[in-house]
């Protein structure tokens, strides 16, 4: 994935997190610990799911 794709999902991120960048880093941090190898934009994009899945 692209830094596009790192910007893209960060937007998302911020969207659903009313800006709360602090969340988007905590659950980041999170999700490195169970994907080490996963790029910064998958992460983000993994962070996201997993907040879309909460709202429901």
């Amino acid at each position: 994935m692209a830094a596009s794709d790192e910007d893209l999902w960060l937007q998302k991120l911020l969207a659903v997190t009313l800006n709360n960048r602090g969340a988007i880093e905590r659950g980041v941090t999170a999700k490195r610990r169970s994907f080490p190898h996963a790029s910064r934009a998958e992460l983000l994009e993994r962070v996201h799911t997993d907040y879309m899945q909460d709202r429901r």
